[in-house]
């Protein structure tokens, strides 16, 4: 909890607790992937390599790579093999 201090009542300063939010273990894989990203995952899952995907897609496998990278996060996984679980 974060601890504030409120403007002054009555002469004195009062300290006023504010509940922070919970924060879930879902809470990052519930964001939603942008098509592109769900088109690179099925890409992924299907198997290809990211210069695979950027030829197909016509893309830079760097792009590719940045991709990736986004949607890692967004399902809380670490590599392409946890990918193709999801």
């Amino acid at each position: 909890m974060k601890r504030f201090l409120s403007r002054k009542l009555g002469g004195r300063k009062t300290k006023t607790t504010l509940p922070q939010p919970e924060i879930s273990a879902t809470s990052n894989s519930a964001e939603e992937l942008s098509p592109r990203e769900a088109e690179v995952l099925k890409l992924v899952a299907a198997g290809l390599s990211d210069k695979e995907i950027g030829q197909q897609l016509k893309l830079s496998t760097r792009t590719i790579s940045n991709y990736l990278g986004r949607i890692y996060q967004k399902l809380e996984v670490k590599n392409r093999a946890d990918c193709r679980l999801c």
